[in-house]
């Protein structure tokens, strides 16, 4: 009697035949394919769920700050996303130290002059064309600091389609600032979500 278990071409295994033990072909039982295919895929769905990796996001904020020098120039390192991560910033607020204590720099009597521009880098301290997200002011001669820019965060699993600058892999966020206030302190506080998938 041949083994039931070694490949024959003359007896060939397949959805419409088995063997019983002793070799004698028989008809599938009823169901048993359907059954067999419903239980792969089930197992596989097991298997996909257990090496998915999970979506996560959360909100984030914090605040940095910089010196301009004696032109009133620098670039400002504001928050750097985590290599493999992604953010959508949603607001940063602008703010620089006064002239001096009767020249507070508030809405009522902002800086004016000079410009400004936010960016997404992968190096701090260079910002090259084409990294620009935002600028300020929009006129010229208009006020500088104080200043605020709110976007909007995107919908649904992508984020990136929010109007804010979005950041991707250890992008920068920063700050470039030309003929600000010379030698002042220059504060940005910022919000967004950190958002990816486990590792």
């Amino acid at each position: 009697m041949p083994d039931p278990r070694v490949y024959d071409p003359a007896r060939p295994h397949d959805e419409v035949a088995h063997y019983l033990p002793d070799g004698t072909p028989t008809p599938v039982p009823a169901g048993l394919v359907a059954d067999w295919i419903a239980g792969l895929a089930e197992l596989n769905k097991q298997l996909a769920d257990r090496f998915r990796k999970r979506k996560i996001c959360f909100d984030f904020a914090g605040s940095t700050a910089f010196q301009l020098d004696s032109s009133g120039n620098g670039i400002l390192p504001i928050y750097q996303v985590g290599a493999g991560f992604y953010a959508t910033i949603t607001r940063v607020a602008l703010e620089a130290a006064s002239y001096d204590t009767t020249s507070p720099r508030t809405p009522a009597a902002p800086f004016t002059g000079g410009w400004a521009f936010l960016s997404a880098t992968p190096n701090p301290k260079v910002v090259q064309q084409g990294q620009m997200w935002d600028f300020l002011p929009t006129t010229a001669g208009g006020q500088l600091f104080p200043a605020v820019g709110e976007y909007d965060s995107g919908s649904g699993d992508d984020m990136a389609t929010g109007s804010g600058p979005f950041l991707r892999d250890g992008q920068w966020l920063v700050l470039d600032v030309h003929a600000g206030p010379p030698s002042q302190r220059v504060t940005a506080h910022y919000r967004g979500y950190y958002w990816g998938q486990e590792s």
